[in-house]
């Protein structure tokens, strides 16, 4: 196999290089045009003006005109021409760069999301999705995770909530790709409903984010009970269906006035205690609910609530039941009971 001679080698990686980044053809561009009406301009002043004695002297002034203004006066009709055309360019330049800079913050910024680890990928649209993010931002969380946004919108809905913003089609695994799903920690998928079948809509997303990172944690809203067993097909971790949580809230609420309220107390952070899901730790393995509860609420503060077993959540179990290995706790607690357990 001939090997190629080394100045053509250099040739094909400038020429990649080249076409790869049109910033850099940009700048390239820029200072040939700088160049160029320096020559221009010593040719049109040497000899009237003192001040223009060399090409460098000339280079200084046309980059002066583009980047500051008038410093000073030319002696010549076409000096004053190029002087005025500096400035104009200067102007130009700058509104050029201050639309192109508010462009790629309202847009998002290509490449960004792509580096992130341990984020929170939500795909939805306003105005729920602003009340989302301010309580993930929450000071009252312990862990506060970076978010990006995925929607299908020209540019971002909420620029003023510190937000990375991706615009494209989530369904498709170059959108999620550019949010870093590989690398995410969760993802919250929320049902489009100015779509005619909005499950079907969240259901590709929901199998796109899967193929693409199964260890990812997806949260979904589903509006339709019966499509709650796709769903579970599809492997997502968490199932919310708002039309049966919320059948089930208004008789609650009836049979319990105030229950709602209590509800939202709870689920809303910075308004008083929070519920928390925490992995039992080994040394509470073989306690009973009722010791591990008294135990939790006289020396933390914590009330127990309910132990997850596999699919199974049981609430205020009954009797001598006992913790195993691989449970989870969900309690009522001031603040993330994770690391104050793992000292018990």
């Amino acid at each position: 196999m001939a090997v190629k001679p080394r100045r053509a080698r250099l040739q094909q990686r400038w020429t990649q290089v080249w076409y790869r980044f049109p910033m850099l053809r940009l700048v390239v561009l820029l200072v040939a045009l700088l160049l160029l009406q320096a020559v221009l301009f010593w040719s049109c002043e040497r000899g009237h003006n003192p001040e223009i004695s060399s090409p460098l002297e000339a280079l200084w002034a046309i980059a002066v005109f583009v980047f500051s203004g008038a410093d000073f006066t030319p002696v010549t009709a076409w000096g004053r021409f190029l002087a005025l055309v500096g400035i104009v360019e200067g102007m130009t330049l700058v509104s050029v760069l201050i639309a192109s800079l508010t462009v790629w913050q309202l847009r998002g910024r290509k490449g960004v999301t792509r580096k992130m680890k341990g984020h929170i990928i939500i795909v939805g649209g306003p105005p729920r999705v602003r009340r989302l993010i301010q309580q993930l931002q929450s000071p009252d969380l312990k862990t506060v995770r970076p978010i990006v946004l995925v929607a299908d919108l020209p540019q971002n809905p909420v620029p003023d909530l510190r937000v990375k913003f991706v615009s494209g089609d989530p369904a498709q695994d170059e959108t999620l790709q550019e949010a870093g799903v590989e690398q995410a920690y969760g993802a919250i998928v929320l049902a489009d409903l100015s779509c005619p079948e909005p499950d079907a809509r969240t259901l590709l997303v929901a199998l796109a984010i899967e193929h693409l990172n199964p260890e990812v944690y997806t949260v979904v809203e589903v509006v339709d009970p019966r499509n709650v067993l796709h769903f579970r097909h599809a492997r997502v971790d968490e199932v919310i269906c708002l039309n049966q949580f919320s059948d089930y809230l208004i008789l609650q609420s009836m049979v319990s006035p105030g229950l709602s309220r209590m509800f939202r107390s709870l689920l809303e952070f910075g308004e008083g205690d929070e519920v928390y899901r925490v992995v039992v730790p080994s040394t509470y393995v073989g306690w009973t609910f009722r010791d591990l509860f008294l135990d939790l609420y006289q020396q933390r503060g914590m009330i127990l609530l309910a132990v997850e077993r596999g699919e199974r959540t049981i609430i205020n179990p009954k009797g001598e039941f006992r913790l195993q290995e691989g449970d989870a706790l969900f309690l009522i607690a001031p603040e993330e009971p994770s690391s104050v357990l793992q000292e018990a």
